[in-house]
């Protein structure tokens, strides 16, 4: 039996950290145009019907308005690998991902050290394969600012 894209559940969390990961929330709202910060996706893949092996399952973080420094990737295996940087498309750098499906998922967490470029309200996405529904693609509104006078 083939699977269907209803048959792997995916669960992203999106956080940031102002402070070089000291502390991280959920709250993407007031960055201050020119600060680094960083962002962090922690992200399963649940195997809803198991069909006895793991599943690749590929996936993409798009960040806009944002220079990425540096981006990491802690997969399910554990393993650390620097990313190198991807291409810049019109209003926004793109990751592309793959994660394995399986009835117990492992966490992968993918780490980016970012610099806001303009202020206003962005929207990142994170999308995956036609292996997964559409619904469960994953939207984060980034709010940058200008800093204020005197600060």
């Amino acid at each position: 039996k083939e699977a269907n894209p209803s048959d792997y559940v995916p669960d992203v969390r999106i956080l940031i950290s102002k402070n070089d990961g000291k502390n991280w929330i959920e709250n993407l709202k007031d960055i201050v145009v020119g600060d680094v910060f960083y962002l962090r996706f922690e992200l399963t893949i649940e195997n809803r019907k198991f069909f006895g092996r793991d599943t690749a399952i590929n996936y993409s973080i798009a960040i806009p308005a944002t220079e990425i420094l540096e981006c990491t990737l802690q997969d399910y295996s554990g393993k650390v690998t620097v990313i190198p940087a991807a291409d810049v498309l019109k209003d926004f750098t793109r990751y592309d991902f793959t994660a394995l499906a399986s009835k117990k998922p492992n966490k992968s967490i993918v780490m980016f050290q970012c610099k806001a470029l303009q202020a206003g309200t962005h929207r990142l996405q994170v999308t995956f394969d036609d292996n997964v529904n559409d619904m469960h693609s994953k939207n984060a509104t980034m709010v940058y600012i200008e800093q204020k006078e005197g600060e």
